[in-house]
């Protein structure tokens, strides 16, 4: 089990320190933020205060940290589905996550992501196979990316129901 660092007693001002050093290698949600202070051995006290100092100075703000997050993860072309499982990890508010999401879940952006996410994947799969593994090679693939199902089915439909596509 973690140990709580002796040199962590200290109070507000080296619990903000420590909030503004993690804050200077990139952002964090509220919730991380807060795990990584506990673990390096603060005590509930302290880590509130610090937390209630970021935000007071808008060092923290989750929705902000939500949006840049999601368009970052839309560069790596994930899908919806896996952007919202990574924003209940780091602690999203569901209302922040929902809303994000569900612009995004279904829409053309999605698809259009997701076709991208497929050419570049068609690669990883075994020309050797029969067409029936190849698809469900493709369908495991696209799934774990966090596409919606509707649309790797449209995908599927538009690009895969000829087997000399692959």
């Amino acid at each position: 089990m973690h140990q709580p660092d002796k040199k962590n007693k200290g109070g507000l001002k080296d619990s903000f320190e420590a909030s503004l050093n993690y804050l200077k290698i990139r952002d964090h949600s509220r919730f991380e933020l807060e795990l990584k202070l506990k673990k390096k051995g603060f005590s509930s006290s302290q880590v509130k205060e610090a937390i209630d100092k970021c935000l007071e100075y808008k060092f923290i703000d989750d929705e902000k940290f939500a949006k840049n997050y999601f368009e970052v993860e839309k560069r790596k072309l994930n899908g919806p589905l896996k952007i919202r499982a990574d924003f209940y990890k780091k602690g999203i508010a569901a209302e922040i996550s929902d809303r994000l999401i569900s612009e995004f879940e279904g829409s053309q952006e999605e698809y259009d992501l997701a076709l991208k996410y497929f050419f570049k994947s068609k690669y990883k799969i075994d020309k050797k196979d029969s067409f029936n593994k190849k698809a469900q090679a493709y369908m495991r693939i696209m799934s774990q990316k966090g596409f919606s199902k509707s649309v790797v089915i449209d995908i599927f439909e538009q690009h895969l129901k000829d087997e000399q596509y692959f």
